[in-house]
């Protein structure tokens, strides 16, 4: 029923249905993850109506997509919650804190369908 758990009735999309990662190459050490990321694309169709997205496996729109990338499932790599980590993805490089969760999310990262490696590193605390 629309409105007893935040859905509003509204037609969405799929989570994370072109972004690829590939599991062969992480590294998930105390200090550092790293995954190449990319987008998939193959065949399919238009959506069957408005609101609803792309059949099959069509891209709907050229690449690159700007997506937000949350670890998970970490085994190593954990942070405690507010803490300050760095990240570089291609040229892009910066800083993001964790949730209240510990979970790490990297905003507005330009994804396209050559790999890519995103690579997070605890900074230096200078309290060491």
């Amino acid at each position: 029923m629309a409105g007893d758990t935040g859905w509003t009735g509204e037609i969405a999309g799929a989570r994370n249905r072109f972004l690829r990662w590939d599991a062969t190459a992480i590294v998930d050490e105390i200090d550092r993850f790293e995954v190449p990321l990319m987008l998939a694309s193959g065949n399919g169709g238009p959506p069957p109506a408005s609101g609803y997205p792309t059949t099959g496996d069509e891209l709907p729109a050229a690449p690159p997509v700007v997506v937000a990338a949350t670890l998970r499932r970490a085994q190593a790599f954990r942070c405690r919650p507010g803490e300050v980590v760095r990240f570089t993805y291609g040229a892009v490089e910066g800083t993001v804190a964790a949730g209240d969760d510990g979970a790490v999310t990297v905003p507005s990262l330009s994804v396209g369908a050559t790999p890519e490696v995103l690579a997070i590193d605890r900074e230096v605390a200078t309290d060491r």
